[in-house]
Formats: C-alpha cells, structure tokens, sequence
C-alpha cells in the first residue's frame, strides 16, 4: 500500500509538470559534459536564478551543499542536492512530500530532469543594481561608492539604510531605521522584484536626470546655452543626464553673459544663481550712442530701432570698402556737369544700389558683434518704411503697402506746413545750384548755399534730433513699394529736388535695384527685437 501512494504522488507530480513544461520538453537524457561544471561553479560561488515556461529554479552553495527552491505553478518547493560527475541531483519537497530530481548545466543552460520530464531552463541574470530603481511605493537608491551593494529605501513614508550581497542569483539583505526589516530583489519573470514581508513590487531603473534651477540676479528674461546649444527648460529649470559636465551661458538682453563650468551630480537638484552685469550695449533707454565709425545714433518713439542722426557718409562707406573686395568703385568720383557731388568725407555717400546699402549693413553689423559693441541680438540694416514714416513725424497713415500710403497726407513736410522751405530747412535745389548748372530746375526764390551735397548735419535737426529727413539725398528702405515687388522705396528728397509734391513727408520714390547721383541710405540700429 506504501509503495502506491509513493507511485500515486509521482504520478500527480508528472501530471502538473506536463501541463507547464510542455511547451520546453526535450527528449529524456543526460547531456553529455566534460568533468563537472557544477564542481567549478561551486569554486566560483557559482549561484544563480533559473528559469523555464512556468518553472523558476533558485540555487545557492552552502558548507558543501546545493539548497535552493523549486517555483512551480505559483508554489514553491525548498530544494537540496549534492555534486555528483554529471552534475547534482537531490530532492525538492513540500508538506513532507518529497520528489527526485537531476540538474545537469552547460553554459548559461540547465536541463531539469524529474521522474519523465525534462525543461531546459535559462540562467536569469540580475541586472546592474546602481543609481536608482522605483516600483509605486518604494524607492531604492544605491551608494555608488559603496564596496558592495549599499544604500537607501524609502518606503511607506520613510527613509531607511540597506545593505545586502548577492545570494542565489538574488540581493538580500537588511534595511534599518531602528529595528531592521529584511528584504530581497529578485530578477524573476515579471521583472526585478522588490520583496520584504509580504510585499513585493516590481523595480523599475530611474532614468538618470538631474534639474539645474537658473535664476538671474538681477531677476531679468534669459536664454540658457550649453555648448553654445539653446537649451529648452520650463519656469527656469532644465534637465540633464546626471554626472554631464556643463558648460553653461546665460544671455539676458542689456547684459553682459554669465558663464559656469559644473559637473551636476546623478539625481540632483542644483540652482544655479547668475550674476548679470550690465552690458555696454545700446538699448531703448539711450538718448545717444556712438559707433566705432563715429556713427551717431538716437531712439525715435513708435519703434524697435534707434536712427542713425545722418545719412551714411562718404568716410563710413570707405571703411566698409577697404575691408570687403567686389564693391562696384562709381561711388568714388560721382560728378554732375563736372562738378563733384559728394567732395568730402563727410558728404553723403551716393550712387550706392539698395542692395549695396544693404551689404554695407550686414558688414558693419557682423564687424561690431566680434568687437563687441552691439549684442548678438542686434543688428544694422535700413529703415522700414513704416519706420520711416515714425521718424520724419508721421504717426498714423493708412494703407498695407507703402504704394497704398503714397502722398496720402497732403502740406505736411519734414519741416511743417509752409511752402517754398523756410531758411535752414534743409539741401534742396536751389539757386546756388541753378546758377552752376545747365538747365537746372530750382525751388524759386530758395537758398541753401550748396550746389550738390552739403555735410551732414549742416542743417536744423528735426524734433529727434535727425538731420536731412528732407533733401540732401534720398534714402533707401527696406522694403518693396509694390506687391509685385518690381521697385523699392525711397524717402525725403535730395539736392536735386524741387517739385513741393516729391518733398511731401508723405512721398515715396520710387527705383529698381540702380544706382543715382541722389541716392544714399541711412542706416538704423535694430535692438534685439526689430525684424523687418
């Protein structure tokens, strides 16, 4: 009758194993294996976690001996065997119910064998256990100058001390805030398990990120780059892989930039406070600045940009030609019935193309921001339209396109309302110049003393301190006149003007990309926050 039960149990045994290990059976049989790999593994402290379809196998050596447990269909079975030339073999139990069973190993491989069945379980590694690792109640943080496997938990609302070592495949081992709890992280089919008690959650690794928190002192707006790479953060607070050494710039506009070099630590919280001193740039706030060309320039009301006081000089456009090559040379002798139009270094240039006083520009704009005086942000082009408009005093004119707001504000010069021009009113043709010249028209009865150009600045400046928004040249703007964009504008008159309609504030010339005896530009300084 004993010997029933026994063959009874065997075969209830052989009966579950078939229903989980049928996906993994192989043919009965010892694999053969050169001496006894379990004999080096044991040297080794060779122990390890092992797993199969619905088969989960844990060992471990102790004082000569194999211990370990059997998972098997959500039930665990305590599990002893010994060495023998083909590998171990030994028993697992429950309840005192007891069933042999053979392991033989090759490579990363076990072939479990019990009564007719045969698995080939695969050796489960447990990850690299560092930085951080999180399941929805716990936290592990492990000590990376730590010897051996050592940190922190926190866990129900608390923070605690671990140590533990390797076991099995496994980590055990203690936590403590007082009274000592003892847990274990399994690598098992789920996932790497965190168990203590009756707990058990799966570990998940915490990306390694660290949060810098930049401030500003004095508190101001700002960009923050790495590398020389803009950096996207939200509410002053950017992220970073932990352990990255940073190389970090905080521009703010009226500022100088402040600069740092740290390594921020793996999960770190860190504010960094950047001093910021005020930079020698221009701002809105000037009421005069002065460029190393000597150009002069002031703000004007209504607009992003401060105003070169005077039209583009003939010394400025020489510097820009001494420092650049494929510049046309027709601006040098410019002559009018034989007589030099622009004859002095302080005459406006003239006889530039508007691409040419675009070019001129981006040459001064790019040689200042390596010298310095202007920021990164800001840069030299000519005056919008609409711009234009603000600085010679009109504030309001309808219309989308500078075609649309063409002459549309009838009397109303850059020096009032009365016609012909007060004395001083500016460089326009006059009888100075009708008496030097051939067929000359001439604003009748008006005086100016000059036949061609005058030095800029020769005349009164308007309420914004701007010279010549009337006559002397006309200049360049930046935009196109018509939709078609076939020409470009021109604003304020020359020294060849005569008609009162083309002096209107209103007015708009008109040209093609060409060049003109009566053609200069005036250049603005755009602040950081005007694109035309």
């Amino acid at each position: 009758m004993k010997q029933l039960k026994s063959v009874t149990r065997l075969l209830r045994w052989e009966w579950l194993m078939a229903l989980v290990l049928s996906s993994s059976l192989v043919p009965t049989g010892s694999l053969a294996a050169e001496g006894n790999p379990f004999e080096q593994a044991a040297k080794e402290s060779y122990t390890g976690r092992f797993h199969g379809e619905g088969v989960e196998l844990r060992l471990k050596h102790e004082h000569g001996k194999w211990k370990g447990s059997l998972l098997f269909k959500n039930r665990e079975y305590t599990l002893d065997a010994e060495q023998n030339p083909s590998g171990l073999q030994g028993q697992f139990a429950d309840g005192g119910q007891t069933w042999p069973f053979t392991a033989l190993a090759e490579g990363d491989k076990l072939t479990f064998n019990a009564g007719s069945f045969t698995a080939v379980l695969q050796r489960r590694t447990m990850p690299r256990m560092e930085g951080r690792w999180r399941s929805p109640r716990a936290l592990l943080i492990f000590d990376s100058a730590a010897a051996t496997p050592a940190g922190r938990i926190q866990f129900s609302g608390q923070e605690y001390s671990f140590v533990a070592e390797e076991s099995a495949g496994d980590l055990e081992g203690v936590f403590q805030a007082g009274n000592s709890f003892p847990f274990r992280i399994a690598n098992e089919a789920r996932g790497v398990v965190f168990h203590t008690g009756t707990f058990a959650e799966v570990v998940t690794p915490v990306p390694n990120k660290s949060t810098l928190r930049v401030e500003t002192r004095p508190p101001a707006q700002f960009s923050l780059f790495n590398d020389g790479q803009l950096m996207r953060g939200q509410d002053g607070r950017f992220e970073f892989d932990g352990g990255q050494s940073l190389n970090l710039e905080v521009r703010a506009k009226g500022f100088e930039p402040s600069r740092t070099n740290l390594v921020l630590p793996a999960y770190a919280d860190l504010t960094w406070t950047a001093v910021l001193e005020k930079a020698p740039y221009p701002t809105l706030a000037l009421s005069r600045w002065t460029n190393r060309l000597g150009m002069v320039f002031v703000t004007v009301p209504g607009t992003k940009v401060a105003f070169c006081i005077w039209a583009t000089r003939v010394q400025d456009y020489t510097a820009f030609c001494e420092a650049v090559t494929g510049v046309d040379d027709l601006w040098r002798t410019v002559e009018f019935q034989g007589v030099r139009v622009s004859a002095g270094p302080d005459r406006p240039v003239t006889m530039v193309t508007w691409e040419d006083a675009r070019r001129f520009c981006r040459w001064l704009t790019e040689t200042e921001q390596k010298a310095g005086v202007i920021s990164p942000e800001q840069s030299y082009r000519l005056p919008t339209d609409a711009e234009w408009s603000k600085a010679v005093g009109l504030d309001k004119e309808s219309g989308a396109r500078p075609m649309d707001k063409n002459m549309k504000i009838k009397a109303v010069y850059p020096w009032g309302k009365q016609w012909p021009p007060p004395s001083g009113a500016g460089n326009f043709a006059d009888r100075t110049a009708r008496s030097r010249f051939k067929a000359f028209g001439a604003i009748s009865g008006f005086e100016d003393g000059f036949a061609t150009t005058s030095p800029v600045g020769s005349f009164r400046a308007n309420h914004y301190g701007l010279y010549d928004m009337a006559g002397n040249v006309w200049q360049w703007c930046e935009d196109w006149f018509d939709a078609e964009h076939k020409v470009h504008v021109l604003r304020g008159g020359s020294w060849r003007t005569y008609d009162s309609d083309r002096l209107l504030s209103s007015h708009r010339a008109t040209a093609p990309d060409s060049r003109d005896d009566s053609a200069g530009f005036r250049c603005v300084l755009a602040l950081g926050d005007s694109v035309p």
